[in-house]
């Protein structure tokens, strides 16, 4: 009878100290050249051109005229302000929300009503850019609008998350473009030779990874998508 044999001798071949080294050095180099692009990579400007554009209410007021600009040469059907509760001290007395500082900003350079439009957020236990995202979506059903396409105007290493989040609540049936507006106080190729600039990519980098790899905002109109805090007395 042949005997019974759970385990066979197989070679595996290990790398010596020479490969070793030669497999860090490999891996530091793409990293460090990962980490180089990192901030062109998370300011993309990849336009639709035409459907509705979306400009962020928060973005920094030196960005308002090449949002004003955008829309003024697009082939866009609207204009339309997002944005939650405001959290800078300097405007919350001046301004409820984003979306109303945005429209503000906007009739100052010349485009006034009908055509922006603004579609607020409240505060929300949500992702706050996601919870934006959907408010859009509700003013335009509130609306009776149809949208096959949008462009999202953000600004600097936030615009790929926004993107992200917005195909996320408009669904596949949409094509979501986006525009960067670029920071005006580093360069995105050199984002590391300022401390601003090297907190604000690492920070959206990892926010953009920790949106692809852990957020799901449940199904679309749900308590758990559009979940927002009661307001303050």
């Amino acid at each position: 009878m042949p005997r019974l044999r759970l385990f066979r001798r197989r070679s595996v071949p290990v790398p010596t100290f020479t490969g070793l080294i030669g497999l860090g050095v490999l891996l530091c180099g793409g990293a460090l050249l990962g980490l180089r692009h990192l901030g062109a990579f998370l300011a993309p400007n990849e336009p639709v051109g035409h459907g509705i554009l979306v400009v962020e209410g928060w973005i920094p007021a030196d960005a308002f005229q090449l949002a004003a600009e955008t829309y003024e040469r697009g082939a866009y059907d609207a204009l339309v302000v997002s944005g939650g509760p405001v959290e800078d001290p300097l405007c919350s007395g001046t301004f409820r929300t984003y979306a109303d500082r945005g429209v503000a900003m906007l009739r100052q350079l010349g485009i006034k009503e009908p055509a922006v439009a603004t579609a607020p957020a409240p505060a929300s236990a949500q992702e706050r850019s996601y919870r934006s995202a959907a408010s859009v979506r509700q003013w335009a059903e509130a609306s009776h609008r149809p949208v096959t396409a949008l462009d999202v105007f953000s600004y600097g290493p936030h615009a790929r998350r926004t993107r992200t989040l917005y195909r996320m609540a408009f669904g596949d049936g949409v094509e979501v473009g986006v525009i960067s507006a670029a920071p005006s106080h580093y360069e995105l190729s050199r984002w590391w030779d300022q401390s601003s600039g090297a907190k604000e990519v690492l920070a959206e980098g990892f926010a953009y990874a920790w949106t692809l790899c852990c957020f799901h905002p449940g199904p679309r109109g749900s308590h758990e998508e559009l979940w927002a805090q009661p307001e303050q007395p």
